[in-house]
């Protein structure tokens, strides 16, 4: 079983050689060495999400973290493995419910940053009321922890209804090239206040007496 501490320790030195590479877990670099991504870096043995022991971290968050990994501009690679990093050794202390909050704070952002972002191309049609009041309702449900408000907000349409509005918002760019450069800065941004939400709720637990 992989440690915080070894994960942590491995992701560091891979992060201070550049090593870390984004689109697959494993290869060897110019040099021979040995790269990996965030994940695979923590032992030779990690191929996919859901070889990171649930001990290590939730398996929503290894599967998360595959998804902005491999989103990220090329400068911001080093910066986030190193952060993460740092954040694997001190994550253990974090509760399960601490975990679930993060979850919440990590999805409602994506609901708002996904409506806002097909707002400026999707307000005014048909079905834009439906899909603003769907991820609204997802909002709600999901700050009032609710399961069957969740459940009746039905959190994966009002997510795929928003998709596909962002979707639609993207392809309508003028530029295509601003709107990939633009989809990298974002999957950096959301990786940044994951980040940031995760390192709030280690204070919180390395301060509990």
């Amino acid at each position: 079983m992989i440690t915080n501490e070894q994960a942590s320790t491995r992701l560091i030195q891979f992060a201070n050689e550049g090593r870390l590479i984004t689109g697959k877990f494993h290869g060897a670099g110019a040099d021979g060495r040995e790269v990996a991504c965030l994940l695979g870096s923590f032992d030779s043995s990690v191929e996919q999400a859901s070889d990171c022991n649930a001990d290590l971290m939730p398996l929503w968050m290894a599967e998360t973290t595959v998804v902005l990994f491999d989103k990220l501009p090329t400068d911001a690679i080093t910066p986030i493995g190193l952060r993460y990093g740092g954040l694997v050794a001190r994550w253990h202390t974090v509760k399960p419910a601490q975990w679930d909050t993060i979850l919440t704070k990590f999805l409602i952002r994506c609901v708002d940053d996904a409506l806002e972002a097909a707002r400026p191309v999707s307000e005014g049609k048909d079905y834009w009321p439906a899909v603003e009041a769907a991820c609204k309702q997802t909002v709600a449900a999901l700050q009032s922890g609710d399961k069957k408000e969740l459940k009746a907000a039905d959190a994966y349409d009002a997510a795929n209804a928003a998709d596909a509005a962002a979707n639609a918002a993207a392809n309508d760019a003028a530029n295509a090239a601003d709107a990939y450069d633009a989809a990298y800065a974002y999957a950096n941004a959301l990786f940044t206040f994951l980040l940031d939400q995760i390192e709030a709720e280690c204070v919180i637990a390395e301060s509990a007496p």
